[in-house]
């Protein structure tokens, strides 16, 4: 049977979203995807609608997939449009910034640049830390995209993009710009390698990349 929409999610998030997806659609056909190699797996099985959803994932969709199904793809990413690339929790606590978020887009190419359908922003207190929030980034993901699922459930019917919002490049980051971060570097003052070490240094981002290549 034709598959409506591809979920790009941990099994827990596959039964959750599902579970909520269905509830507005109950025909629909899904399917999950836990590693890049899996949507070549399935491709034959794409309907003509197919739509493709990625949620907090690094799991890349393929250039060659997104042609496929004619760019019907959106993504969740665990933080603001002013943080898009690698590591964004990094990269606000090196930037002392006080406010986080999530954002719903489409998924083009090139990763965090797609036209942007919502996002919700979240303050935090100085001193919290990677996994505090993370996980004020996970709860406030899941209840966005949980929003959105009335409409997502429909592959058939784009969603609305909001143009007031927009990626900053600014701060955009990237695996080679954190690896850069983590190295020491005694050529530097001793304010900055402790600046580095407190946002980069205790942390090992790419876990579980080489499981999703696989």
């Amino acid at each position: 049977m034709a598959v409506d929409i591809i979920l790009v999610m941990k099994p827990e998030e596959y039964h959750y979203f599902s579970v909520a997806l269905t509830r507005y659609n109950p025909n629909l056909q899904l399917a999950r995807v836990e590693r890049n190699k899996g949507f070549d797996e399935i491709a034959n099985q794409f309907a003509p609608h197919c739509r493709i959803i990625s949620f907090s994932t690094f799991v890349i969709v393929p250039a060659h997939i997104i042609q496929l199904v004619q760019g019907n793809c959106y993504n969740m990413h665990p933080a603001p449009a002013k943080l898009p690339g690698f590591d964004p929790i990094g990269m606000a606590l090196y930037h002392n910034m006080v406010e986080f978020g999530v954002v719903l887009h489409k998924t083009m190419a090139r990763v965090d640049s797609g036209a942007i359908v919502a996002e919700r922003k979240f303050a935090f207190p100085a001193g919290y830390t990677r996994e505090q929030i993370a996980i004020d980034a996970y709860k406030n993901a899941v209840s966005l995209t949980s929003d959105y699922c009335h409409l997502l459930a429909f592959p058939d019917q784009p969603l609305p993009i909001n143009p007031q919002l927009q990626w900053d490049e600014q701060y955009r980051s990237s695996r080679q710009l954190v690896r850069d971060m983590q190295k020491t570097d005694y050529t530097i003052p001793i304010d900055e390698q402790l600046r580095r070490y407190a946002a980069f240094g205790d942390c090992n981002p790419e876990a579980g990349l080489a499981e999703i290549n696989s």
